[in-house]
């Protein structure tokens, strides 16, 4: 039959509409009646599709998570302040309108402002334009362009999580990689190529503009290393290394590029594997210069190039620290704290070469490579540190952390004064007990140029999946503010070089020198009220009283009539046999103390016995110089 009847056709017409009616959008709530401008608005419904717009004060707004029954979206940076009416559109179908009122965002203390991600990780510190636009890369490939003054400028989406840190160009363009691919995002948001390399595991070093201009990374397998057009996306080369490039699900690193030596140009780039517990460097041109081992197999160490070109970075799963010669990959000395009782993963250099780092989790060390000694260590058992991150201009440390050991903690991020580890002061982050929310710092802190803005990224725990709405947070910190945080707790330690009363090795490491680990009879703590064998006046004169001096009327400890006549008398003549030849002493100052003194040969002590010794044949006491002849026959 070719043809429809009329009541056949009115019959589908009714049936359209009724699917038309039915998938009209219902909006059931929202997670706040409150929001700021580019504030998160988490959505929950029904009929939402698979796509759609999401109006707030009449302005389209930016959006992430899209499903039939939940959607979130940022309120727009341009909505005025005030009542906000917002419906969802979903293909010329409106919802029912929420109220919402939009307010401007507020700092709080030195937290400049927030900014609430979709998703519970962020993963890596972000990176920064030269114009000061901030790139953040998180949980299910959420990308998000923020002003620095926390506006939302566009979100964008690519496949998935980041497997490597995102990392800026110089015309503000963005790259990220995540399984094998490595994207271009322009300024304004748009994906402008993305590569693929279907043989390998993923990106392990962030794809990163070079000094001469190309971009350059590494995959775990696959073409390995790679240099490629900024602008396009074609590969200028690869090499997969010898041995071949193999990281095992180790940790993503930054791109690191360096020096053949002192005053050369920058034209070599750094690729650390934990696969092979290798550190490879490759030529702009594309040839493997060298690799050498660090042994850090448990996760992949980042390094940090010295002004000269030195590579330093971890070895022997992180608990020493190494020089690397950049000409040829020699080793050029070792640093090995023997207080640490775990290592580290990365080394932080200030723009005064001064290294940056921290052992046992919470051991936070200042290391002089030129002078191959320890600056200061800041060491509190009451904090669980990451990595820290040294401000351009030298003065401060910022480090996230928490409270004792991780996830079960509060977490906080911190400032030290990098001259000498002293706590500058706290922030708080966001902290409920198990199984609530709970929010961590990741990577480490992003410091913008003028050395005045910590950018932090986060996690958040909870029990999954965060009452069904995944989120997490991004903090401008200010760093040289007068005003907000929470003041560091009272601080024994002065940081003057001495170990004085109520301080010690434990809550004033910088001062008070000590042995913390090991074997216990091998421990001992300046500043503890007891003088070890380890210690004496010139280690610890809190605990075993000051260094003597000869001259000042006191025989004082380590002084005797040998070394200093005029505070403990003139020495004997002689060593006198029944009087000293059995206190211990050199008394006449010959070098000879009792009876290994000649003057001590009449002394009845010092007398030799010509009888059996221990196990000589016996046949009564007289026989032996113990005196005792066992029932065996044996001398005891």
């Amino acid at each position: 039959m070719r043809y429809l009847s009329r009541s056949i056709v009115a019959a589908l017409l009714l049936l359209t509409l009724a699917a038309g009616a039915a998938a009209q959008p219902v909006i059931t709530g929202i997670n706040g009646s409150e929001l700021p401008r580019s504030g998160r608005v988490a959505i929950e419904g029904s009929g939402f599709g698979t796509a759609g717009d999401v109006v707030i004060a009449g302005l389209s707004a930016w959006t992430t998570t899209w499903t039939d029954t939940r959607v979130v979206a940022y309120v727009p940076e341009a909505a005025a302040l005030g009542a906000a009416p917002l419906y969802v559109s979903v293909q010329g179908q409106q919802s029912n309108q929420v109220d919402l009122t939009v307010t401007a965002r507020q700092s709080s203390g030195r937290v400049k402002w927030t900014f609430e991600a979709d998703g519970d990780n962020l993963w890596w510190r972000p990176a920064l334009a030269p114009d000061g636009t901030i790139y953040l890369h998180g949980t299910r490939g959420f990308i998000y362009a923020l002003s620095p003054d926390g506006g939302l400028l566009w979100t964008q989406k690519v496949v998935t999580w980041p497997y490597v840190p995102p990392s800026a160009g110089p015309d503000g363009a963005l790259y990220v990689g995540a399984l094998g691919r490595v994207y271009r995002v322009s300024p304004s948001g748009d994906i402008d190529w993305q590569y693929w390399d279907g043989s390998s595991r993923g990106p392990r070093v962030a794809p990163t503009i070079g000094p001469d201009g190309l971009l350059y990374g590494s995959f775990e397998g696959g073409i390995g290393a790679f240099a490629m057009q900024p602008s396009t996306g074609q590969l200028v080369w690869s090499n997969s290394g010898t041995p071949l490039l193999s990281d095992k699900a180790g940790q993503a690193v930054e791109a690191r590029f360096g020096p053949a030596g002192p005053g050369q140009p920058v034209d070599q780039f750094y690729v650390s594997v934990n696969g092979t517990r290798s550190f490879y460097a490759f030529s702009v041109d594309g040839d493997q210069l060298f690799t050498t081992g660090l042994g850090n197999s448990h996760r992949t160490a980042e390094v940090a190039i010295g002004s000269d070109g030195t590579i330093y970075g971890p070895r022997a799963l992180g608990l020493t620290v190494v020089a690397i010669d950049p000409s040829d990959g020699t080793l050029l000395w070792e640093y090995y704290p023997s207080d640490w009782a775990v290592g580290i993963n990365n080394v932080e250099i200030g723009s005064d070469d001064m290294l940056y780092f921290v052992g046992s989790s919470a051991k936070l060390e200042a290391f002089d490579p030129h002078a191959q000694s320890r600056k200061w260590q800041r060491f509190s058992v009451s904090d669980s540190l990451d990595r820290p991150s040294v401000t351009p201009d030298g003065a401060t440390l910022i480090v996230a952390g928490s409270d004792q050991d991780f996830y079960g903690h509060p977490g906080f991020v911190k400032a030290f004064d990098s001259g000498n580890g002293r706590e500058l002061w706290r922030v708080d982050l966001p902290f409920r007990l198990n199984p609530a929310f709970r929010v961590y710092g990741t990577h480490h802190a992003r410091i913008t140029p003028d050395s005045k803005t910590a950018y932090i990224s986060t996690y958040s725990l909870a029990e999954y999946p965060l009452g069904g709405d995944p989120h997490t947070f991004f903090y401008a910190i200010d760093i040289e503010g007068s005003g907000g945080g929470d003041p560091p707790p009272p601080d024994p330690c002065d940081y003057d070089g001495t170990c004085e009363f109520g301080e010690d090795c434990l809550n004033c490491a910088s001062d008070c020198p000590g042995q913390t680990s090991g074997k216990p009879a091998k421990r001992w703590c300046c500043g503890d009220g007891m003088c070890s064998d380890q210690e004496d006046g010139f280690i610890c004169s809190l605990d075993c009283g000051p260094v003597p001096v000869c001259g000042d009327g006191a025989c004082g400890p380590g002084e005797d009539s040998c070394v200093c006549a005029d505070d403990c008398g003139v020495p004997e003549a002689s060593e006198l046999p029944g009087w000293t030849c059995e206190d211990g002493l050199d008394n006449d100052c010959d070098g000879f103390a009792d009876c290994g003194d000649p003057d001590c040969a009449s002394d009845a002590a010092c007398e030799v016995c010509t009888l059996g010794g221990k196990n000589a044949s016996c046949s009564s006491d007289a026989d032996c110089c113990s005196g005792v002849c066992k029932g065996n026959g044996r001398c005891r």
